[in-house]
């Protein structure tokens, strides 16, 4: 009998960058411009076929306020896959992300894929954001780098395809002992999940 490949995706970032739209996008297709705002973290699974496997994608979605983010590291120490969002219209959320970067790179497993993803690309005659700037970090810490808009559709499946290459091409995947511990937390240790509030 095949052996399932798992792995664990935590999503990182400012509230109000479309974390969860981009979740949604990708698990059914769907976009809700009224998308509730995520408050402690919210868990969802993915089964995904790449390249004749089924693989499957247990993500994570942490809340972006200030007050939960001493949590975070709950849901990112035994991930495989960090996805560090910023919205391509609001500068601050792309300077947050190298506080999220330094966090998970000294807590969190020391082979974890970095993703950096701008969203919201569909509002790109409102960008704040210096592309340059992204490239250059995204080539230095050697993160996938793409720019994704949940609202249109544009990026997320190239996002998730590229993360299960790079998951592929390291064996990162979850080894069947530790399936339990590593792809949820540990009852006692979690925060809050649910989802109160409006976001855009």
């Amino acid at each position: 009998m095949q052996e399932e490949k798992k792995f664990k995706i935590c999503m990182l970032g400012s509230s109000g960058v479309g974390k969860t739209s981009i979740m949604r996008r990708f698990l059914d297709g769907t976009f809700d411009s009224n998308q509730d705002v995520t408050l402690g973290a919210l868990y969802l699974l993915k089964m995904h076929e790449f390249e004749g496997e089924t693989y499957q994608m247990h993500l994570w979605d942490t809340a972006g306020s200030e007050k939960y983010a001493p949590l975070a590291n709950i849901y990112y120490r035994d991930a495989q896959v960090a996805i560090l969002v910023y919205d391509i219209t609001a500068k601050e959320s792309f300077d947050t992300l190298k506080k999220w970067y330094e966090e998970v790179l000294t807590q969190g497993p020391e082979d974890i894929v970095f993703a950096i993803v701008g969203n919201k690309a569909d509002l790109a005659r409102q960008r704040e954001v210096d592309e340059f700037k992204v490239n250059i970090f995204a080539g230095q810490i050697g993160a996938i780098n793409i720019l994704t808009s949940a609202k249109d559709n544009q990026g997320v499946q190239e996002l998730f395809q590229e993360i299960c290459q790079k998951v592929k091409e390291r064996d990162l995947f979850v080894k069947p002992e530790k399936n339990n511990r590593v792809l949820t937390p540990d009852e006692d240790e979690k925060a809050p999940s649910e989802s109160k509030g409006r976001c855009c």
